[in-house]
Parts: structure tokens; sequence; C-alpha cells
């Protein structure tokens, strides 16, 4: 699916689009849990979904979304900044795969953007890298710059483009250039403070 997010073409999901005005994500404080509320092919990350631009087109027919009210102890995307913003959110994540801990980490950066859920990022030294193999293919975010894909593998179990790094990443990003980070829905599990991450695609 190709949305028209602010007149051009963008491949990619956590965004408002004209066919999707409703998109809402809600992060429970203090337990890391995520409810997103999505499209249907919904690539949930404990990080940021990047973005492929396209080609410029005219916008039309633009609806502004329908934000769910977050409730007490609770966030809302659309209270999130924009431009995007980095913070140091002191949580303990960890990343499951194949049955071997992948991360584990108390030194994860949370990315926070207008609609979107919020993104982590993992320091190298915390993760088996051995295990992360570069792909060729590259995408490119407006606030943090190119970043380069990889594929994860260990023992039988191989997923294609499950991780990400900023190779290229703009100032404001740069912090994060040896950070890594991870599709939920393709991993066999993540946490933030011991909580699972879970997701809803509708």
């Amino acid at each position: 699916m190709k949305p028209n997010i602010n007149g051009r073409i963008v491949r990619g999901v956590r965004f408002r689009t004209s066919t999707q005005p409703t998109i809402n994500v809600v992060l429970h404080k203090g337990n890391g849990r995520a409810k997103i509320i999505f499209e249907k092919f919904s690539r949930v990350g404990i990080a940021h979904q990047n973005q492929d631009i396209m080609s410029p087109i005219p916008q039309t027919n633009y609806m502004q979304p329908n934000p769910i009210l977050p409730q007490p102890g609770q966030e809302s995307v659309w209270d999130y900044p924009r431009p995007a913003i980095l913070e140091d959110p002191n949580k303990h994540l960890k990343v499951i795969f194949n049955k071997i801990v992948l991360v584990q980490t108390h030194q994860a950066k949370r990315v926070l953007e207008t609609s979107h859920p919020p993104g982590y990022y993992i320091p190298a030294e915390d993760i088996k890298l051995e295990h992360l193999i570069a792909t060729p293919k590259k995408t490119w975010c407006e606030w943090k710059g190119w970043c380069q894909h990889y594929d994860i593998s260990v023992g039988d179990k191989y997923v294609h483009n499950a991780a990400w790094r900023y190779i290229q990443p703009s100032p404001n990003f740069s912090s994060i250039q040896e950070y890594y980070s991870f599709y939920a829905s393709l991993i066999d599990a993540c946490y933030v403070n011991d909580e699972l991450l879970t997701y809803s695609p509708t």
C-alpha cells in the first residue's frame, strides 16, 4: 500500500491517511504495553517505521484524524511532537528470537513523533550482532535520515528485513547511528520493563 501522506506517495503504515483517518495508538505508562490500531498488514516495531518516499503528487481529499482521548496513566500519539524527538526512556528492553535473547538493554533510546508508536533503538553492544545480516534495502526518514535494513538468522529460523539502523542519520539523531531497532511483528517477543509488547492490526 502507498498512502498519500502530505502530498507524497509513502510506503508504510504508521500514519494518518485519506483511507484510514482514525489511526490511533495508546501507550500505557508504567508497564510499556502498547495497543496499536492501524492497517491490516501493520509491521509494528518497538521502533519507528521508516518511510520510502516514491514521488510527489498533489494532495487531495485529506481527512483529519479522530484521535482516541487517552485515559489516566496513558499517552496518546497525537500528543507526541512533530518534528520527532529523541529521549532516554530508562527502561529495560528484551527481544527474543528463536528461543534466544537477541537483545537485552537498559540503554535504549526512544523516538517520539506525532501519530507514530513510540520507537525504541538499542545500542550495538547490547545486541547479538552475529545474527544480523545486512540487506540491500535502504530507506529514508524525513527526520532521522538514511537507514540500512537487516535480516535475522538464528538456527533454522530466518526473517527478512526485520531490523534496521540509521547509517546516515540527520544531525538531531546522530546519537543513534550505532543503534538498531526491530519489527515486533517479525520476531518472537519484545518486552519493555518485562511487559510483552502487543499489537492489534485491523
